[in-house]
């Protein structure tokens, strides 16, 4: 079992919840009167209840099943789905206040206060932790922000890489996405989609045809593009959303005709595929959806300046 800390069980809620509940005594009884609408709020409830305790709770036997669903068999943090409990949370804090059987004024001085704890437990609490077991390094992400501010780095890839110990085996450290900020792509990224350790992936096409021994006596494999311009080994992207549309499989690699294409990919340029046409018609959902809201707001908000206006007026 890989262990977790404290950052993946944090969620900042702070201590309202807990002094909310200390508000049930105060509760109007008459809005807790059992009816049809009721029983579909506790149901649903009900649901987004089990949901968290379905992944970590393995009373039915159901990891097996869990296993084989794409993208949720390579979440191992299955704590994380706790998160889903914080909405209904803040609702159900907040309809404690709202029906407590109290003049609305000292309703309104209570969310004040509720407010106030939230801010001050977050401000004050010692975050040091969150750096000392962050995935990444902060020095070198400080450094890549300085030196690509001045110009004097660009971003891009200029191959895979993989970091490995004396003996062969692949070195585990919570900082391996680093090799991002020296232009490298890291063959075992943290948490990859494709498993934990890679065992989904399909890596025999990566090769490296470089090696640095680093100070610690660990090993760096690499491939650099602007060496080996003639051996071509990093993935097409697209290969693993639109195979079929693309006629590829999940694990290929660029070929020699597609060397433009690969090299505005390392660069973060746009790239040419085919995509399904699923994700065509999202495309477009997506871009009528922004107009729509944009649209709305803009005359929703002319709406309320003219009323506004006819108000003063009037």
């Amino acid at each position: 079992m890989i262990p977790f800390g404290k950052h993946e069980m944090e969620y900042s809620l702070s201590i309202v919840p807990i002094i909310s509940l200390c508000l049930i005594i105060l509760l109007n009884k008459k809005y807790f009167k059992i009816n049809v609408k009721n029983f579909n709020f506790f149901l649903i409830l009900a649901v987004i209840f089990f949901i968290p305790l379905y992944f970590n709770l393995n009373f039915l036997n159901q990891y097996n099943f869990t296993s084989q669903i794409p993208i949720i068999k390579s979440t191992w943090v299955q704590f994380r789905w706790m998160a889903i409990y914080i909405v209904p949370i803040i609702f159900l804090t907040g309809l404690l206040v709202e029906n407590i059987k109290i003049n609305q004024k000292y309703k309104n001085y209570i969310s004040v206060c509720f407010i106030i704890i939230l801010l001050v437990q977050n401000s004050i609490k010692d975050n040091n932790n969150y750096l000392q077991s962050a995935s990444y390094n902060i020095e070198d992400t400080f450094n890549f922000n300085k030196k690509f501010e001045e110009g004097l780095i660009t971003a891009k890839i200029n191959g895979p890489s993989v970091l490995l110990n004396k003996d062969g085996t692949i070195k585990k450290i919570s900082t391996r996405n680093d090799a991002f900020y020296f232009s490298y792509s890291p063959l075992m990224c943290y948490q990859s989609l494709f498993g934990y350790n890679l065992e989904n992936l399909n890596k025999k096409n990566i090769k490296f045809y470089s090696k640095r021994i680093l100070a610690d006596g660990s090993i760096l494999y690499y491939s650099d593009i602007n060496k080996n311009k003639k051996e071509l080994t990093f993935f097409k992207p697209h290969c693993f959303l639109f195979p079929d549309e693309n006629n590829c499989l999940p694990g290929d690699i660029f070929e020699k005709d597609e060397y433009e294409n690969m090299i505005d990919f390392l660069n973060y340029e746009k790239i040419d595929f085919k995509q399904n046409k699923t994700q065509i018609i999202s495309n477009y959902i997506s871009i009528f959806s922004i107009l729509f809201s944009f649209v709305f707001i803009i005359y929703y908000f002319l709406y309320f300046c003219f009323g506004l206006r006819k108000k003063i007026n009037f």
